[in-house]
């Protein structure tokens, strides 16, 4: 399976699953949420290659380098072979002092019979 998680630490940014960010939030930190799993290459009824689509997100205080942390965060994953499409887009955060950037990526497993 992708490590999604694992993939982003060398950030040194909190990682969390969406929904799961404790309470004394910090200034700054990553949601995942992996929309879905899919066969994306099938033969002989046997799986190849799995597709996992993920939501990632970055939320910030620090509305002065929210892009440029955000486009560390797109490059680290390019580098780690996820198919990133742009650069995101912002997202209403739901607390007043943060700023919220978005991007859907994917990656593709390949699976050994």
């Amino acid at each position: 399976m992708i490590d999604i998680y694992a993939d982003l630490d060398e950030l040194k940014i909190n990682t969390y699953q969406q929904g799961s960010v404790p309470s004394d939030m910090p200034d700054s930190y990553i949601t995942i949420w992996n929309d879905t799993s899919i066969d994306n290459l099938n033969s002989d009824n046997k799986t190849n290659i799995i597709e996992y689509q993920f939501t990632v997100i970055y939320y910030t205080k620090e509305w002065s380098n929210i892009y440029s942390i955000f486009e560390n965060i797109v490059s680290l994953l390019k580098s780690k072979n996820y198919i990133v499409s742009g650069m995101g887009f912002d997202i209403d955060s739901g607390v007043d002092e943060y700023m919220a950037r978005c991007i859907e990526v994917q990656k593709l497993e390949r699976r050994i019979s």
